[in-house]
């Protein structure tokens, strides 16, 4: 058997990780009875500025046609979860929200990740710090790379901070980062597309 490279064996244990995440999220999702997406959009629309809680919106953060996000939110909808206004801007603009049942699914979904960080919290300091700045490194990679499918949406992402101190070079906040950051390192600097 050829010898494999560090890269080859990282991708394996990244798989590996992403099949322990996806399990567990459907695992809770089942006890609430919410699909993976729809988790998704609690999620983000827990966390996003309303502006971007639009159909094209959610069908950018999920990485689906806007024809998906219908099937994706109809169901939260008819369930009370999330409703849905007229932008203030623009009528014709649908902004969906969280209700107040909603925002308890919300809080009740966010557990599905626990056992994933009650593992992480387990490494030592060190270890876990390292983990985090080698995968932020990595994420930051992909955002340059072609293909890799990760979005370039810093001014959706739940941990930007936009235009705190307008006055400077470097107006926005990146709390993932904790980070200032200027208009053009918004992108180049994400690591979370999130």
């Amino acid at each position: 058997m050829p010898q494999r490279t560090t890269g080859e064996k990282t991708v394996f244990l990244l798989t590996r990780i992403g099949q322990a995440l996806r399990r567990t999220m459907w695992q809770r999702g089942t006890e609430l009875q919410l699909k993976p997406a729809q988790m998704l959009v609690l999620s983000f629309l827990a966390g996003s500025d309303p502006k971007y809680c639009t159909p094209g919106g959610l069908a950018k953060h999920l990485s689906v046609a806007p024809p998906s996000v219908t099937d994706i939110c109809n169901p939260l909808l008819a369930r009370g979860l999330i409703e849905k206004h007229p932008s203030p801007n623009d009528r014709r603009v649908t902004i969906f929200r969280l209700t107040e049942a909603g925002m308890r699914a919300h809080r009740e979904a966010e557990s599905w990740s626990d056992s994933i960080v009650d593992a992480l919290d387990r490494l030592d300091a060190p270890e876990g710090e390292a983990l985090f700045a080698g995968l932020k490194k990595l994420v930051m990679q992909l955002h340059r790379t072609a293909g890799t499918g990760l979005p370039e949406v810093c001014a959706e992402c739940l941990y930007f901070r936009p235009a705190i101190r307008p006055e400077s070079d470097k107006p926005h906040y990146c709390a993932l980062l904790d980070e200032w950051l200027s208009e053009a390192q918004m992108v180049e600097r994400c690591a979370s597309p999130v």
